[in-house]
């Protein structure tokens, strides 16, 4: 469940009208919290961001309290996203490919605000990994009238030598700075960078904070330690930019925004 997710439903609480008492509301806002911290650990400081100071008080105060935090989040929310589409959509050049890997709504964003400014491109798309987010991204951005190929892995190359920007959104970003992708990402890193091909990684720094057990590429089994199928940490050395609410930061720089 998404920390999206997890405002809703405090909202949903907070507006149940079967719940008498402060007491109890805040025993379910707890419950949910406590809940939701077990499936994702690494989410606890935005959590109680959003549940923070909650005391005994009258009911209907409560209550707006708990509905201004969240409203409060989602504007937030709102803001990085519309800040991070837009830090995305100056990038795309007029007469530019851009390379898409895998899905990301954030790119599909700004790539229909380029378009619908008039700014000519091309756009292409490939699977990361087994799944089929490539294809995914591929529908919805043809959708919007913007010219799109998609290319299978055993022509990506192929694909990386006629591009000239390259977006990414990776699965799990940590607290260390670790940005996990899906597996291959590396290849498809140093195949840019070969190319000349500018590559940026594109998230909202809140929901792209999964559970450590998300973030972690590791896994043990039989007290041997081995890399998880599918996840991938992206080499920051590979990467020209990272794009999030914070603004275009250079690999080097990353760290100290998180």
């Amino acid at each position: 469940m998404a920390i999206r997710n997890l405002s809703s439903e405090l909202e949903r609480i907070a507006g149940d009208r079967k719940i008498k008492t402060s007491v109890f509301l805040l025993h379910k806002i707890s419950f949910a919290k406590r809940r939701y911290l077990q499936q994702n650990p690494a989410d606890a400081e935005e959590v109680d961001a959003l549940t923070s100071g909650m005391k005994i008080k009258s009911l209907a105060a409560l209550r707006e309290e708990i509905n201004s935090k969240i409203s409060k989040y989602r504007e937030e929310k709102k803001e990085a996203e519309r800040k991070i589409v837009e830090l995305t959509a100056q990038k795309i050049m007029r007469g530019s490919v851009v390379f898409l890997y895998g899905d990301s709504p954030l790119v599909s964003k700004a790539l229909k605000i380029a378009n619908s400014r008039g700014i000519n491109f091309y756009v292409y798309t490939a699977d990361s990994g087994p799944s089929f987010d490539g294809r995914k991204a591929a529908e919805e951005i043809s959708s919007a009238k913007i010219p799109v190929k998609h290319f299978p892995d055993i022509l990506l190359p192929e694909a990386l030598s006629k591009a000239d920007i390259l977006f990414f959104e990776p699965e799990a970003v940590t607290k260390e700075g670790k940005i996990i992708a899906s597996a291959g990402i590396n290849n498809i890193l140093s195949e840019a960078k070969k190319r000349k091909v500018f590559s940026y990684c594109v998230f909202n720094k809140g929901d792209a904070k999964r559970s450590a057990e998300t973030a972690n590429q590791y896994e043990t089994k039989n007290n041997a330690i081995f890399v998880k199928a599918g996840k991938e940490e992206a080499a920051l050395s590979g990467i020209t930019a990272v794009i999030n609410e914070y603004g275009i930061i250079k690999p080097s720089d990353f760290s100290r925004i998180l």
